[in-house]
C-alpha cells in the first residue's frame, strides 16, 4: 500500500479572513500622504464612509483616519509591522484636495516616524474589514 503525504504551507500575511486590501500610502521626505494624495509607487484609492479599517506599515509611522494630513501630536504611532484596527466616520466632511477636487469618502493618512537627514519614509498597507473576522 502506498502512503501519500500532504504538505500544507501556511504563509503569514497582514490580512486575515474577512479583510480586503484597499491600497497603500507612501510618505517620504518627512511629509504626509493619504489615499487621495500619495507618492509613487502607489496610487489613489477610495474608501467608503463608515468602513472598518486595518493598517500595517513597513517602517515606524504615524497614522490617522478622517483627516487629510497626519498630525504627529495626535496621530497613533505604529511600530514597523504592527497591525492597528480602526474605523472611518459614518459621515465625513468633504475634503478639498491638492488638485482642487473634493473627496467625500474616508481619508486614510500616514507619515513616517523615522525622521532623519533624508526625511525618512514609510509605506502603509490599508485593508477594509468586513466585521465578521
Amino acid at each position: 500500500m502506498r502512503r501519500f503525504a500532504l504538505l500544507v504551507c501556511v504563509v503569514a500575511t497582514a490580512a486575515v479572513a474577512g479583510e480586503r486590501w484597499l491600497g497603500n500610502t507612501f510618505a517620504n521626505d518627512g511629509g504626509s500622504a493619504n489615499n487621495q494624495y500619495t507618492s509613487p509607487p502607489t496610487n489613489t484609492f477610495g474608501v467608503g464612509s463608515g468602513s472598518l479599517i486595518s493598517v500595517q506599515c513597513d517602517q515606524d509611522a504615524f497614522v490617522m483616519v478622517n483627516v487629510p494630513m497626519v498630525d504627529a501630536g495626535t496621530a497613533i504611532k505604529l511600530s514597523a509591522g504592527q497591525l492597528l484596527t480602526t474605523s472611518c466616520a459614518s459621515q465625513p466632511p468633504g475634503y478639498t484636495l491638492r488638485d482642487a477636487g473634493v473627496y467625500t469618502g474616508c481619508l486614510l493618512s500616514s507619515s513616517s516616524a523615522n525622521f532623519s537627514l533624508d526625511g525618512g519614509f514609510s509605506q502603509c498597507h490599508w485593508y477594509q474589514r468586513q466585521g465578521n473576522e
